[in-house]
């Protein structure tokens, strides 16, 4: 998940640190006007202004995020001392929640994930589709979902697949989606955030990859579609819903889509993650 934060004072460097260990990726600003261009041009999955926001009023700021995109995650986290009036203000532009300043990391971590997950229509903790399973909290994957096993059965269970971050990024990136075919230009700007980027065939190596993986872990590895000329899409099969209550991990594709994977690997070549 990528965020947008301003990153202006020292408690919102401190909140930047948190959130950089937490594993997401973020984009700095600081200032109004950088903010608001980055929310115009670029892609974040939620947006952290500093209230009070140095500069400019924070709530009027809000206020233009949510002309531009209605539906990302605004949250403000508030220095001590922050009154009434100007929270009032930040809720009534459009600001998600308001959040007092110090807050425990792994709080401010679940709470923004679940702000990203839920405005995606995933309200469990973890995105579960056709057999695969992600925990934005462990930036984790398997193949098969997580469930207490019954009397008389076996230990088989969820299969670990071994994900790069970057890996996991896109894949995170395509599951959130919905559906939505997803250009590559927007999966190199939730990568890299406008920062040292590499060239675009990197895209195609990730999905290479990520496709053996899901063939190795017995997944389809079409389940990551590559669209000509118009970008990437993740394609939940619905014979194999992950919320079935008692699914068990998927059986091994046939050989030719693993094959096709493999050679897909082999193709992109070397190269680093």
């Amino acid at each position: 998940m990528r965020l947008l934060i301003t990153d202006t004072t020292w408690p919102m460097m401190a909140v930047a640190h948190d959130l950089d260990a937490a594993g997401f990726r973020l984009s700095r600003v600081e200032d109004a006007e950088s903010l608001l261009d980055f929310v115009r041009h670029g892609r974040q999955d939620a947006v952290l202004v500093a209230a009070p926001l140095p500069g400019a009023e924070a709530d009027r700021v809000v206020a233009q995020i949510r002309q531009a995109a209605p539906r990302l995650p605004v949250v403000a986290p508030a220095e001590p001392g922050l009154d009434w009036p100007a929270r009032r203000a930040l809720y009534a532009a459009g600001v998600d929640a308001v959040l007092d300043l110090p807050v425990p990391a792994p709080e401010l971590a679940a709470r923004l994930r679940a702000m990203v997950m839920g405005a995606a229509g995933f309200h469990t903790g973890r995105l579960c589709l056709a057999g695969l399973e992600l925990d934005p909290a462990t930036r984790t994957a398997c193949a098969g979902r997580r469930r207490l096993r019954l009397p008389g059965e076996g230990a088989d269970g969820p299969r670990r697949i071994a994900l790069s971050p970057r890996e996991y990024d896109v894949l995170e990136l395509l599951m959130l989606a919905g559906g939505r075919t997803v250009a590559r230009d927007e999966v190199m700007d939730r990568l890299y955030g406008f920062e040292d980027e590499p060239g675009a065939r990197i895209v195609d190596v990730y999905v290479a990859r990520i496709r053996a993986k899901l063939a190795a872990a017995g997944l389809s590895p079409e389940l990551v579609e590559s669209l000509r000329a118009r970008g990437l899409r993740f394609a939940a099969a619905p014979r194999t819903p992950c919320a079935a209550s008692r699914e068990r991990p998927v059986e091994a594709p046939i050989a030719t889509p693993r094959d096709r994977a493999a050679a897909e690997v082999a193709a992109a070549g070397p190269i680093a993650a």
